[in-house]
């Protein structure tokens, strides 16, 4: 009975020890199941299934191998594993390791994506900018770690308030798990892909990276129009509407709510994966862990299965490399200028891996040069370190520096400014005043430097400019007289510029030049624009020589009547016309014709007078007409009437005028203007 006793306290005592082991391990396992630790997880799973293997079958080479992957393992556990173990430590003293949710997941799922799309739909509305990554299979605990911590239930308040502009945590993303918001201002992979449209911006890129990396959801809202867009898997798909959406979530957000062995689940083909969502797959892999480590800790104790010399020796030590660690100076600053220090320096650590890998993730030494003691001059310093931990060796390269302490200088100095692509200005624009604020700069450095300055500028591009420049900050720079910029200290180190964009004009006549002749019998009674005067616009030397602007030639060949055509005003180079670039053009035709032996009248002849035609002697002659096609076509010598006044002439010769009478619309030209008679 006692021996029985013993040996049932024993197996108590074994069962308690597993299944305390078995309980750890398994909330341990669940809580980085949304981590990538769980991927380490997955092969320290391989290693154990291929230890077994040896021992079954006797394979001592793998069996020596696995033995040695398993003691070190430990270690390396509690490396691999830090944040995880520090997260489940964290947990444990807030008492909600062991909290359980009893909360059904249909309603956490409708309840989640109503908050979802009413969040969405609330941002899109108002554009206000957002990215949501939704982790699915693949675990993003690592980057939810580079942001703020929610852990907070969504709600559509939380949500909106998290992106509305100029909050604390409006920039970043937001990164979810299931109904929870694990994190906000999460810093997130941006995507290399040339393909990528250059209107879309860092959020869009942003999501691209995070979906090519992980099968994460990611949901962003554009800041810019509005829009909602989705990336999964590398894919980017635009312009979504709330029903689109809404269907997303709930095909996405189920895979993170949802136990795997859920009915709707599909298989995919990554049954690993799977296999650890699956709370009872946890629970059995959690039992065989725990029974595993009880036997190879049990053989450890008894030396049955391990070597005595299996232990970790306590000289065994790793280095870490640090290329780019920033070098600090130690000096008067106000009071002294150095120069010959760089700015990093090559940091190597070496030490036990447990102290040696957190020192150099967390960086939490300095490296500097220490001046203090130090006067005007060159000298060879060496490079120190301070904050490390006494049992790591440091070496940092370079080991001495060169440097050139100088005592400090100040002045003052006028700041010009330089307007770059004035060529590219629109045309008919030119900058008029300018102003800098303020006017002077100080510049501190040493006394030989400040003596080689030349210039002290701006650089304000003014290419495609359209309006004035009010208050554009730019950044001063320095040069000595050969064009060399100087490294100095300028305050303040931007200054403020202004300046007018000017549009000169000039209201001048419209001009219309011909060219070509007008078919036979057709003359140009009169061409001339719709419009009188234009406005051009131009700089003010190139006003100076416009007096006019030209249509475009009119060809008079290819005009056979009147009519109105549009034409394109030719304004000078470098000169435009905002009003219009077409203006009606109104051409007046007239057509000629010759009539023969028209007669010539006299009235008002004294009786017992006689009148005599001297030229022409019978008393006819030819006239040109004009006119309209119409009034032409019917007119004859008939309609016309020539006729000379003889009213108080006396007996001789007399040169009289010819008076035209005949219709209204028509131009009469006689052969002479006047004829010559004889009165007896």
């Amino acid at each position: 009975m006692l021996d029985g006793g013993f040996e049932l306290l024993d197996l108590l005592r074994i069962g308690v020890d597993i299944a305390l082991v078995w309980y750890v391990l398994y909330k341990l396992i669940m809580l980085i199941r949304g981590t990538k630790a769980i991927q380490l997880l997955k092969g320290i799973l391989v290693i154990l299934i291929v230890w077994i293997i040896s021992l079954v079958f006797n394979l001592q080479t793998i069996q020596w191998l696995t033995d040695y992957a398993i003691r070190w393992g430990f270690v390396v556990i509690i490396i691999l594993f830090q944040p995880e173990l520090r997260r489940a430590l964290e947990q444990l003293g807030r008492g909600n390791i062991f909290s359980r949710n009893s909360k059904s997941e249909e309603e956490i799922l409708e309840q989640t994506i109503e908050a979802f799309i009413h969040s969405c739909g609330y941002m899109a509305k108002r554009r206000i900018g957002a990215l949501i990554t939704i982790e699915r299979e693949t675990g993003i605990g690592d980057y939810a770690e580079t942001g703020i911590p929610i852990n907070g239930k969504l709600t559509h308040q939380l949500l909106t308030n998290i992106f509305t502009p100029n909050t604390p945590l409006h920039d970043g993303a937001v990164i979810m798990r299931g109904e929870e918001i694990v994190a906000a201002a999460c810093y997130l992979p941006l995507s290399e892909s040339p393909f990528i449209s250059k209107e879309l911006g860092t959020r869009h890129r942003a999501a691209m990276g995070i979906s090519e990396v992980t099968d994460a959801l990611t949901i962003v809202v554009s800041e810019e129009t509005g829009n909602v867009s989705c990336t999964k898997n590398g894919e980017l798909h635009r312009d979504l509407d709330m029903n689109t959406l809404r269907e997303l979530l709930k095909e996405n957000l189920s895979l993170s709510i949802k136990t795997p062995d859920s009915k709707s689940r599909k298989w995919r083909g990554r049954r690993m994966d799977n296999w650890f969502k699956s709370k009872w797959f946890v629970r059995i892999i959690s039992l065989a862990f725990a029974i595993l480590l009880y036997v190879f800790v049990s053989f450890d104790v008894n030396g049955n299965q391990l070597e005595n010399d299996s232990r970790i020796p306590d000289d065994s030590e790793d280095i870490e490399t640090i290329e780019n660690f920033p070098l600090d100076i130690k000096i008067d600053a106000e009071k002294y200028v150095v120069s010959g220090v760089p700015e990093y320096v090559k940091v190597q650590l070496q030490g036990s891996p447990g102290v040696l890998v957190p020192a150099a993730r967390q960086q939490n030494f300095n490296a500097y040069v220490d001046l203090e003691d130090l006067g005007p001059g060159k000298h060879t310093v060496e490079v120190k370190y301070s904050n490390v931990p006494d049992n790591l060796d440091v070496y940092i390269e370079p080991k001495e520096i060169n440097v050139i302490i100088e005592e400090r200088a100040s002045e003052e100095f006028t700041v010009n400014v330089d307007f770059i692509n004035t060529d590219k200005l629109p045309e008919g624009f030119e900058l008029g005043s300018s102003e800098v604020q303020p006017k002077k700069v100080t510049i501190t450095s040493s006394k030989n430097i400040i003596d080689q300055i030349g210039i002290v500028k701006v650089f304000v591009d003014v290419a495609g400019l359209k309006e004035s420049i009010d208050s554009r900050e730019v950044p001063v720079n320095v040069y000595d007289s050969q064009g060399n910029e100087l490294n100095v200290n300028v305050k303040p180190q931007n200054v403020v510029v202004s300046a007018e964009l000017l549009n000169p004009s000039k209201t001048v006549p419209v001009a219309v030049p011909t060219t070509g002749e007008l078919p036979k019998d057709y003359s140009l009674a009169s061409i001339k624009a719709g419009l009188d005067e234009v406005e051009v616009f131009a700089t003010n030397s190139i006003l100076a020589d416009i007096d006019k602007v030209q249509t475009e030639e009119i060809n008079l060949s290819d005009i056979t009547k009147s009519q109105t055509i549009e034409a394109k005003l030719a304004p000078p180079d470098g000169a435009t016309i905002p009003e219009t670039d077409t203006v009606e053009v109104e051409i007046e035709l007239e057509q000629t014709k010759t009539i023969e032996d028209v007669a010539i009248d006299v009235d008002n002849l004294s009786d017992g007078q006689e009148l005599s035609f001297l030229t022409p002697e019978d008393a006819k002659m030819k006239v040109d007409v004009a006119g309209s096609e119409k009034d032409i076509s019917k007119l004859n010598a008939e309609k016309i009437k020539l006729t000379v006044d003889a009213e108080g002439l006396d007996e001789g010769e007399h040169k009289l005028p010819i008076v035209i009478v005949g219709p209204e619309n028509v131009k009469i030209t006689p052969e002479m203007e006047q004829v010559t008679i004889e009165i007896k």
